[in-house]
């Protein structure tokens, strides 16, 4: 079966989280809540069937017994909501750049240049060609990190719309750069 760990930001208090164990048939409540600042970064992330991890602005905390005890791996603050699992490895963004584990979130290093990541990274054909979002724009890499070009822009305020990078969901403007289109699969630039 399939392990999700899911959070509700409209409860009280605010961030309820919960898992499954058999793929959404059966919920627990676990003791952990995220808050309601968007600010802060909040991210849940379920990286096998008993070991999850979650932030709420305060580092990243791992459980291996699916959510009953809780442990502090990491003092960085991820601003991407969820782990990105590629190759073997998972991936967070931050204010400073990508993290990584190699371990089942046991253990978390930063990975090349600082580029601000709120989405992704989102992979090429390999674990070198990346794609984040930040406050800043569009950035890609095919240097695993080590240089990040801007390849967009975001898209500005209309009227009473503003986009934010750190909200679920994206919207691209184009200016004098290339539209960026991505979905489910390889990014296309």
């Amino acid at each position: 079966m399939t392990t999700i760990i899911a959070a509700k930001h409209e409860t009280t208090p605010p961030g309820e989280v919960y898992v499954t164990a058999d793929g959404g048939n059966t919920w627990k409540k676990l003791v952990i809540y995220l808050g309601d600042a968007r600010e802060n970064g909040s991210m849940v992330g379920a990286l096998n069937a008993t070991t999850l991890i979650y932030s709420k602005g305060e580092g990243i905390y791992r459980s291996t017994d699916t959510g009953e005890t809780w442990a502090k791996v990491s003092s960085v603050n991820p601003q991407t909501r969820i782990p990105v699992l590629f190759r073997g490895c998972h991936y967070l963004g931050s204010a400073t750049g990508l993290i990584i584990s190699k371990d089942n979130g046991a253990n978390w290093q930063s990975q090349g240049k600082a580029v601000d990541i709120w989405q992704g990274p989102f992979f090429g054909h390999d674990e070198k060609e990346i794609v984040v979002i930040g406050k800043d724009g569009v950035f890609k890499t095919e240097t695993a990190g080590e240089s990040w070009r801007q390849v967009a822009d975001l898209k500005p305020k209309e009227g009473n719309f503003a986009f934010s990078a750190n909200w679920f969901g994206l919207r691209l403007g184009s200016g004098e750069r290339r539209p960026l289109c991505f979905g489910h699969g390889k990014p296309g630039i």
